[in-house]
């Protein structure tokens, strides 16, 4: 049965990791945690520890209405032909 792991129990697991100068290989075998989870939680604890973490991904646009679709179109434009 897999091992439910949180970033609690993980980040202090990981901030030696960065700073040994040991790949994720080395470090995995000396502390018995498999690579994948080492990569894993690598990833994350990078993303939310880089100094862009506080930024939004998102960048805020001003949608305006498109003005064509607001004119009114003579019926025989849209209107089936027989």
């Amino acid at each position: 049965m897999q091992k439910i792991r949180n970033s609690a129990e993980m980040f202090p697991v990981i901030e030696p990791l960065q700073s040994s100068g040991l790949t994720q290989k080395e470090y995995g075998k000396n502390q018995n945690i498999p690579v994948h989870v080492l990569a894993y939680w690598s990833v994350r604890y990078r993303k939310l520890k880089s100094p862009d973490a506080d930024q939004s991904k998102f960048i805020p646009a001003l949608v305006l209405p498109n003005i064509y679709y607001l004119c009114i179109l003579p019926k025989t434009s849209y209107a089936k032909k027989n």
